[in-house]
C-alpha cells in the first residue's frame, strides 16, 4: 500500500510535467505550420513571377515594333506644345520691347521739355507793400444799351458810398424833408 500511496503522490507531478510538455510541443507545431505555410506562399510568388517574366518578355518582342511609333507620337505632342509655348513667349517679348520703347520715347520728351524749360528765362517774383495810391483819372463805361435793357430805375452802390440815404433812419429823414436839402444845397454853392 505504500507503494500505492507514494505511486500516487508522483503521479501527479508526472502529468503535469507531461501536459506542459506536450503544450509547448504544440506550440512549436503551430510556428512549424506557419513556417510551412509561408513557404509555400513564396514558393507560389516565384512561380507566378516566373511566368510573368516570360510573359513579358514575349510581349516586349511583340510590342518593341510599337513602342518607337508611340514614342514619336508622344514626342511630337511635346514639340508641338513646346512650339506654342515659344509662339506665345516671343509675342510677350514683343509686346515687352514695344512697351520699353514707348516709355523711352516718353523720357526723352520728358527731357527735352525740361531742357526748354531751363532756357526759359526764370520769373522773379518780389513782394511790394503799397501803402498810399493816387489815382489821376477813373473812367466808367457802362454799356447798359447793348445788353438790351430799355428801362432802369432805382440806386445801385459799388463799393463805398458816401451818399445819404443808405441807412433806413437816414432815408426817412430825406423824405420828409426834400426841401430843406434843396436849400442846404444852394446855401452851400
Amino acid at each position: 500500500m505504500e507503494k500505492n500511496g507514494i505511486f500516487q503522490r508522483l503521479q501527479p507531478q508526472k502529468d503535469k510535467e507531461f501536459l506542459t510538455k506536450v503544450t509547448e510541443l504544440e506550440i512549436e507545431l503551430k510556428r512549424i505550420k506557419t513556417y510551412d505555410l509561408h513557404i509555400q506562399r513564396v514558393l507560389n510568388l516565384e512561380k507566378e513571377l516566373l511566368l510573368q517574366k516570360s510573359q513579358d518578355s514575349q510581349k516586349r518582342k511583340e510590342s518593341s515594333f510599337e513602342l518607337p511609333n508611340v514614342k514619336l507620337q508622344s514626342a511630337e505632342k511635346r514639340i508641338a506644345q513646346l512650339e506654342a509655348q515659344v509662339s506665345r513667349l516671343s509675342s510677350l517679348v514683343n509686346e515687352c520691347l514695344n512697351k520699353i520703347q514707348q516709355l523711352s520715347n516718353e523720357t526723352s520728351e520728358i527731357r527735352k521739355s525740361e531742357q526748354s524749360n531751363k532756357e526759359k528765362p526764370s520769373i522773379i517774383m518780389q513782394e511790394i507793400k503799397v501803402e498810399k495810391m493816387y489815382v489821376d483819372k477813373y473812367e466808367l463805361i457802362n454799356n447798359i444799351a447793348q445788353l438790351g435793357v430799355k428801362d432802369l430805375s432805382g440806386k445801385l452802390n459799388i463799393g463805398t458810398s458816401y451818399d445819404k440815404g443808405i441807412f433806413p433812419s437816414e432815408k426817412d429823414q430825406t423824405n420828409e424833408d426834400p426841401t430843406s436839402d434843396q436849400e442846404n444845397q444852394e446855401g452851400k454853392s
